[in-house]
């Protein structure tokens, strides 16, 4: 479960526009 919400998590900030996705 962590390693979906730590790969959709940042898909979404970046979509938002939020914060440049990490690595």
């Amino acid at each position: 479960m962590l390693g979906v919400a730590g790969m959709l998590l940042p898909e979404v900030f970046t979509k938002i526009g939020i914060i440049n996705a990490p690595q």
